[in-house]
């Protein structure tokens, strides 16, 4: 995703019934992070700048998945 000049990879995706769980993640990360958290009527996604020094940590990460994105930025 494109925003403000700068590029942005989707880090995770929960259900809508999530977000407060998602919400709260991005928060935590939003103190070392550029993040941006997006919805849709079914679905919620943290997003990571790719200017991230992290980037290379990171894999995608779906609702299937238990690991939440707090815990791969430690």
């Amino acid at each position: 995703m494109y925003y403000r000049s700068e590029l942005f990879y989707r880090l995770q995706t929960e259900l809508i019934e999530q977000r407060a769980q998602l919400y709260y993640s991005a928060c935590k990360m939003s103190r070392s992070e550029r993040v941006i958290v997006t919805s849709t009527d079914e679905t919620c996604s943290i997003w990571i700048s790719l200017r991230s020094p992290n980037i290379a940590n990171l894999r995608p990460q779906t609702q299937q998945e238990s690991t939440s994105a707090s815990q791969i930025l430690g």
